[in-house]
């Protein structure tokens, strides 16, 4: 499967750019955060839940 993650750092921007890319680079799911890039990855809690659903096989594509 197709895994999409797309991230902002504040609450006025949007995922919307990065949403249609992944979308269009075949996603089948996307995830979000919001948070600052200096967060480490273990305080982004979509990235870890995500982190748990990949298998052997997934690709996870970057919006951001």
């Amino acid at each position: 499967m197709k895994f999409g993650y797309a991230r902002v750092s504040t609450g006025e921007q949007t995922h919307q750019l990065q949403e249609d890319a992944l979308w269009a680079a075949g996603c089948e799911r996307l995830f979000h955060d919001t948070c600052s890039g200096s967060v480490a990855s273990a305080d982004r809690p979509t990235l870890q839940e995500l982190a748990q659903l990949l298998r052997s096989g997934d690709v996870l594509w970057s919006g951001g």
